[in-house]
């Protein structure tokens, strides 16, 4: 497969950071992977979409950054060594982000920090995405309750909100790092 032009189509709330870097150096390898996100590149996906050799994103999509976030036990000491381990996660990310963007590292750090969320336009202004694609507007539907500062999706009211939320919010602290 490699040589070929490959479209990576992405609509993610994230994932594993470690996951995601696998995916990543794939991409790198190969060379030749244009990413189109349709809806939403968030967490570790955005760092899927940063390899590749071209990002576009649709109308209506959104592209969130945060800091790298898991779920931890133990004494003092275990836990101050997570908080570095993160920290150090952190940087990793800032490195890449700085490379495809151009950004200065305290403003991609602040806006990590802040849990962002990138419109389109945003996207491709900041240099994360290098074009808003043409097409028809999308819309988002992940339930993105676990996330702090997630835009409103629409609501179905037939469905326990809170019982998603919950799930979704334990469900992404337990098995997400990035």
């Amino acid at each position: 497969m490699a040589g070929k032009k490959v479209t990576l189509r992405v609509n993610s709330p994230g994932g594993d950071v470690f996951d995601g870097r696998a995916m990543a150096a794939a991409i790198a390898q190969h060379g030749d992977v244009h990413a189109v996100i349709e809806g939403l590149a968030a967490s570790a996906a955005t760092y899927v979409t940063i390899a590749c050799a071209s990002v576009s994103i649709a109308p209506g999509s959104f592209y969130m950054i945060h800091n790298a976030w898991t779920m931890a036990y133990g004494n003092k000491d275990e836990l101050i060594k997570t908080a570095e381990l993160l920290a150090k996660i952190d940087e990793s990310i800032i490195d890449d982000y700085e490379k495809k963007t151009g950004k200065t590292r305290d403003e991609i750090a602040a806006w990590m920090a802040a849990e962002t969320w990138f419109t389109a336009e945003e996207a491709v202004t900041n240099g994360f995405a290098d074009k808003v694609s043409d097409g028809a507007k999308v819309e988002n539907k992940w339930d993105l309750t676990a996330y702090n500062n997630a835009p409103p999706a629409p609501r179905d009211d037939t469905k326990d909100w809170e019982a998603v939320r919950q799930r979704n919010a334990n469900r992404l602290r337990l098995h997400e790092i990035g």
